[in-house]
């Protein structure tokens, strides 16, 4: 490690981040006759660590303080020194990490399409989890939430790690705010300023919410998620869930959350695995409640099959089909109702072969309606 890449990061390197670090794992401090020398000590067991920190860089032998630190840390903690090093460099942060395990990631490494998958998708859990902490819904219709990008923005891929296939992401803590400046958390914040950050609220979410999916699932009790007043998690979550599409049948997707060393965390998880099993019944209870949902949109297409009381006395609404192309560019047919005063321009739409515009809520699976329609022509 004693290298020129070592040394750069070894500039990087605030004493105060150590000292914190030291202090939220245990340590303790003892005062030193040299007032910048730092001594502190953890006591584990039957054993005994001390360590040496100097408390400016200004010292000859700062570099191999550290590295000695570094590796007393990495000791106890029974992790390894590239992992601690990483922890004292980056800006705070919690670190999520996704963990496929089959025969095909035993050595740690995947296939292209699949960790490229694993990736995209473990964005859009985190993503999803920032917007049901923002607004709780069953089911959102449209996923844009400013804080939710804001959070997502400022997420960083860690290293891949080997113990099969992990892909990991950083948060750094920010603070949960309305204005356009997104603002980083520091060392010299306090720590109930990192308990009600974005990033600890969102990070803590995903857990919980995960704890609680799993559960559901084994005891088949996944209705209860329709039934309570405020949703705890939505479709959007699960569906991002299940998109993390594991290569096989004996796959499982573990989700871990190494939290900040210097922010503690009240309660304790468990890092959470699902199999195929827990994703089937997943998959069922998504499509249900999409289908319940709706999707709201625009749906530009060709009306055909118009259908009205021949009666003009009695024609309050008129009926038809619409014909258009979903986001896959796959064809498309819904029904539509509208009130008989918009019949003229439906009319007028098929004489002339013109497009319309319809927007509404896309219900059904395989008998499509388009609910609560406002109709226009395309120009």
């Amino acid at each position: 490690m004693k290298s020129i890449i070592f040394e750069k990061i070894i500039e990087n390197i605030n004493p105060l981040q150590i000292q914190k670090y030291l202090k939220s794992t245990g340590w303790n401090f003892i005062q030193s006759k040299r007032p910048q020398i730092g001594i502190y000590f953890l006591n584990k067991g039957a054993e005994w660590f001390e360590v040496t920190l100097p408390l400016k860089k200004e010292y000859a032998d700062f570099e191999q303080a550290i590295k000695i630190i570094i590796e007393r840390i990495a000791e106890v903690e029974k992790k390894e020194f590239k992992d601690v090093l990483n922890r004292l460099v980056l800006p705070v942060s919690d670190i999520v990490k996704f963990r496929v395990v089959n025969s095909e990631t035993e050595y740690g490494t995947i296939s292209f399409d699949d960790g490229f998958n694993l990736l995209q998708n473990a964005k859009k859990t985190l993503y999803t989890t920032a917007c049901d902490y923002i607004k709780p819904e069953l089911y959102h219709q449209r996923l844009s939430f400013k804080k939710a990008n804001d959070f997502i923005n400022n997420c960083r891929l860690g290293q891949t790690e080997h113990g099969s296939f992990i892909g990991s992401v950083i948060c750094p803590f920010i603070k949960e705010n309305d204005s356009d400046i997104v603002e980083q958390l520091s060392l010299f914040d306090t720590e109930e300023n990192f308990q009600e950050s974005l990033t600890r609220k969102v990070t803590e979410k995903l857990m919980i919410s995960l704890t609680q999916l799993k559960s559901l699932i084994e005891t088949d009790q996944l209705q209860q998620l329709e039934d309570q007043e405020v949703p705890v998690m939505s479709g959007n979550f699960i569906e991002s869930l299940i998109s993390l599409s594991l290569p096989s049948k004996e796959s499982t997707i573990e989700v871990i959350t190494d939290w900040a060393p210097t922010v503690p965390i009240v309660n304790s998880y468990i890092p959470i695995k699902f199999s195929k099993d827990h994703i089937i019944p997943a998959e069922r209870w998504v499509k249900k409640i999409r289908e319940k949902a709706g999707r709201k949109g625009v749906f530009v297409g060709r009306i055909s099959q118009v259908k009205t009381n021949p009666d003009i006395t009695k024609r309050k609404v008129a009926e038809f089909m619409l014909n258009f192309l979903d986001e896959q560019n796959k064809k498309n047919t819904a029904k539509v109702v509208i009130p008989s005063d918009d019949l003229s321009l439906a009319i007028e739409a098929i004489q002339d072969g013109k497009y319309v515009k319809v927007s509404g809520v896309l219900e059904g699976k395989k008998k499509k309606e388009i609910k609560n329609p406002e109709i226009d022509s395309v120009s």
